[in-house]
């Protein structure tokens, strides 16, 4: 065999040892594809869905939410003294906790009511000299205090302190929305022809804000529209108005262009991608009136309002193997925080217990509750193998 021969043979070896060593490879690692089939189960998984009163129980409807309004009268009955025992057997604390339920609060200084009445301490507008105005509108009757005024925002500082400390790395509490300016907390003030309740300005309104984010580091919170510094801080939003077509329409509009803020006198910033980071939450319109956004007439145009919001929740306002055996558990680093609607890739190398026998095993993929470490997230697949557990594959060693 000439040189040539020989150089044309080393070569036809070398591609077919290459080829045969990319086969081998190819085979080794083979990819196995398994595609879950859809569920079209009603899927309750946590921080998300109804989150009815928490004052109350047994409701119908399955939820992993509750919603609290804690008025600061409630709060601190006298000055200095926290009732935090009062407050949490009214809103069932215990209760749900044992439930695994969490619950998102929001500190109320003025709720329109019957009555008349106020939701901050006597102790509290002496303090102030009662500075504010006792109104008598539409919305109810009540006291809406100056909230610039420096006394009020000195006390609402301790408040905030006093149950950051308590709640701040409480795993119970899911979001905080703010809550403190304005009736029902919602950050605006009733004004007609007749009467102009005083709104703070800019300054004194983000006074409010700061004790949230110096005392509630571990929590995320929530604004009733834009603001500067809710996109700022990357703050969730809520819209109270759930089921009012022109009412949402008009609160998309802020999130998606801004707006200009005629009782701050300020133009506020589009956060038309805050639901990436963020809950985005709220309630149905008008209270009793709300069954009527679940009628044939109204029920496409709720739906497409909270598909269009990308709703996380809505309230108080609202309608292993066969034996239990896990062999191996694998934790994966993924932040499912991250995760968007549509296709989400994870990528993982998972070694295998080398102890493991021979025998067909099942891969099943769970999301665990930091505070449980208990799986508890529901997918839309209908393999569900262990509670919460759902099937991705299966290997056999």
């Amino acid at each position: 065999m000439n040189i040539k021969s020989k150089l044309y043979f080393l070569i036809i070896t070398f591609i077919a040892i290459v080829i045969l060593l990319f086969f081998i490879y190819r085979h080794a690692n083979k990819d196995i594809i398994y595609k879950p089939k859809i569920s079209n189960e009603i899927l309750i998984n946590p921080f998300m869905g109804w989150a009815p009163d928490a004052k109350y129980k047994d409701y119908i409807q399955p939820h992993s939410l509750v919603y609290a309004n804690l008025y600061w009268s409630d709060l601190e009955p006298s000055k200095g003294n926290y009732d935090f025992k009062n407050i949490e057997e009214k809103f069932n604390f215990n209760y749900w906790k044992s439930k695994n339920v969490k619950m998102i609060i929001r500190i109320i200084l003025d709720y329109p009511n019957k009555e008349n009445s106020m939701q901050i301490p006597k102790w509290l507008y002496d303090e102030i000299d009662g500075d504010g105005t006792w109104y008598d509108i539409s919305y109810g009757k009540g006291f809406s205090p100056n909230y610039e005024n420096k006394t009020l925002i000195y006390y609402h500082e301790k408040l905030i302190k006093a149950l950051g400390e308590r709640y701040n790395s409480s795993s119970e509490i899911a979001f905080i929305e703010l809550g403190s300016i304005g009736h029902w907390g919602e950050w605006h003030t009733y004004e007609d022809d007749k009467i102009k309740l005083k709104f703070p300005d800019e300054s004194s309104a983000n006074e409010y804000v700061k004790p949230y984010l110096k005392y509630f580091p571990n929590k995320i919170m929530m604004m009733r529209r834009p603001f500067k510094i809710a996109k700022q801080n990357n703050f969730g939003l809520f819209n109270d108005m759930i089921g009012d077509k022109n009412s949402t329409d008009e609160f998309l509009s802020w999130v998606n262009n801004g707006y200009y803020n005629h009782l701050l006198k300020t133009d506020e910033p589009e956060m038309k991608d805050f639901w990436k980071s963020a809950p985005s939450g709220g309630e149905f319109a008008y209270g009793d009136q709300s069954i009527n956004y679940f009628k044939k007439f109204s029920i496409e145009s709720t739906i497409d309002q909270l598909k269009s919001l990308h709703t996380t929740f809505i309230g108080p306002n609202c309608p292993a193997d066969k034996d239990n055996n896990i062999k191996d558990e694998i934790p994966l680093k993924d932040d499912i925080r991250n995760w968007l609607p549509g296709e989400n890739i994870i990528k993982a190398n998972i070694e295998l217990d080398k102890n493991l026998e021979k025998g067909k095993y099942t891969i099943a993929l769970g999301i665990l509750d930091p505070s449980t470490q208990k799986a508890s997230i529901k997918f839309g697949n209908d393999e569900e193998v262990l509670l919460n557990y759902f099937k991705i594959g299966s290997i056999k060693i």
